[in-house]
């Protein structure tokens, strides 16, 4: 069974493990694309930073390469928006 409280508190920590040099902001939110089936890319848009690979499992939800933000709220965000439509 996935578990979202499971996978945004890791996010979380990963997210804000080191915040020297974060890239990305909390003033808009985060574009989210299905890129093929079970793979999603999220879009930092004009806030800056690189995209964000989400692979959907059945027990919860890979990132790739997840960069450091200020705000990890929008990426929270994001990620619960793949979970609810997977």
């Amino acid at each position: 069974m996935r578990s979202l409280v499971s996978v945004g508190a890791t996010t979380l920590g990963l997210l804000v493990g080191s915040t020297a040099g974060s890239q990305g902001s909390s003033s808009e939110p985060l574009n989210v694309h299905r890129v093929a089936g079970n793979v999603y890319m999220i879009d930092p848009g004009s806030s800056g930073g690189g995209n964000i690979t989400v692979l959907v499992g059945n027990h919860g939800l890979l990132l790739v390469d997840a960069m450091n933000w200020v705000d990890p709220q929008p990426v929270l965000e994001a990620l619960r928006t793949i979970y609810e439509a997977a």
